[in-house]
């Protein structure tokens, strides 16, 4: 319990200096309550802090706040829009999420074309779906 107080607040002097990667962990551990008060609206706020300023790991997490409306309210067209920023940077995960937005049309018309180009982006990183 000390040590995840100790972490936590390492992330946040860290993160208040402007380390994109401990903001994103202080998004963690608000979400997952380590070392602070679990409070999933203030992991968004961390997550949001990281992903405005290009972190790609974020943006995936502010994404899947708004997929399942944790912390924020749900939003697929959000949480679209933010996977495809993760996706276009390479984030594999963020590309299957595009595929199964644009499959299922979620957030977005259904689109089995878009969702197809996102499945090979996935696959050509290592990723293997099916849809």
């Amino acid at each position: 319990m000390k040590k995840d107080r100790e972490t936590a607040s390492k992330y946040r002097q860290q993160a208040l200096e402007g380390d994109l990667m401990a903001m994103n962990n202080m998004g963690v551990c608000y979400a997952q309550g380590i070392g602070v008060v679990e409070n999933h609206a203030t992991a968004f706020e961390w997550y949001m802090k990281a992903a405005t300023l290009g972190d790609i790991y974020a943006c995936y997490n502010v994404a899947e706040c708004y997929y399942l409306g944790d912390g924020v309210e749900q939003d697929y067209e959000k949480a679209l829009h933010r996977y495809l920023i993760a996706a276009e940077k390479g984030d594999v995960q963020s590309q299957v999420n595009a595929v199964n937005a644009y499959y299922l049309g979620q957030g977005t018309t259904e689109n089995h074309a878009k969702a197809h180009e996102w499945w090979l982006k996935a696959a050509q990183r290592g990723h293997l779906q099916r849809y």
